[in-house]
């Protein structure tokens, strides 16, 4: 899908979501690791093959180009997050991660989310995209997918994920998204408008994706307008 830089992605949460803590693969070099309220988590105990209850990574993986079912493995394994929302991931890489975590003795259900054909990936019936992996015993209800009206088309597929779940003792709607790249700043200011639009008859929210932009850009706006804040402190 995007031609962005690996792991680029963003989370924005709305109301208080106090105990949540998220992961993110990049952060500001002056985050603090040992704080579970920055955007970067610290790495499980790898000693045991326990999920963290209300930890969310968010990831591009670049399926195409770079990554690996042992390379997502490996990085569920090292944070074991309760839901991981993944973005520009094979679809026969994300179930062959699946059966493998299994392995290892980390149950993740997997449910497939918008995606589009890309021949890097092995063919028709592999398609890249977006995939939610949530620990098992998670909830996952009122799943739903939203293509945006616009995007730069005709091989690229722009649509969010979106179902409710409970995270920190709280009914949290989650939305998992890909925006349009680089120089597409008018059909991604038009898909954060619907975003964030869609956002509005929530409670807790979480947002999390590729959004390939950067929490100052003018099209993130909207995000902001409706309530949402980066979950990353020094974003704010």
């Amino acid at each position: 899908m995007s031609k962005t830089a690996r792991g680029a992605a963003k989370l924005a949460v709305k109301t208080g979501i106090a105990a949540l803590a998220i992961m993110g693969l990049i952060t500001p070099a002056h985050a603090n690791p040992a704080s579970e309220t920055t955007a970067q988590a610290k790495p499980a105990d790898e000693t045991t093959a326990t999920v963290i209850p209300n930890r969310v990574m968010s990831w591009n993986s670049n399926g195409q180009k770079l990554s690996t079912p042992q390379d997502i493995v490996n990085h569920i394994k090292r944070y074991r997050p309760q839901l991981v929302l993944l973005q520009e991931s094979c679809r026969n890489e994300v179930h062959k991660a699946v059966q493998m975590l299994k392995q290892a003795g980390l149950q993740y259900d997997h449910q497939p989310g918008p995606a589009s054909t890309n021949f890097a990936c092995g063919g028709w019936g592999n398609p890249l995209g977006q995939s939610i992996l949530y620990a098992k015993g998670t909830p996952l209800q009122r799943y739903r997918e939203v293509e945006y009206s616009d995007d730069e088309g005709p091989f690229e597929y722009r649509a969010y994920a979106t179902f409710t779940t409970r995270l920190a003792g709280q009914r949290v709607q989650v939305f998992n998204t890909q925006l349009s790249w680089g120089p597409y700043h008018v059909e991604r200011g038009k898909q954060v408008m619907e975003l964030a639009s869609a956002t509005r008859r929530y409670g807790p929210t979480l947002v999390a994706g590729d959004l390939n932009a950067q929490p100052s850009d003018k099209e993130m706006r909207p995000l902001w307008q409706a309530g949402l804040s980066d979950v990353d402190p020094f974003c704010r």
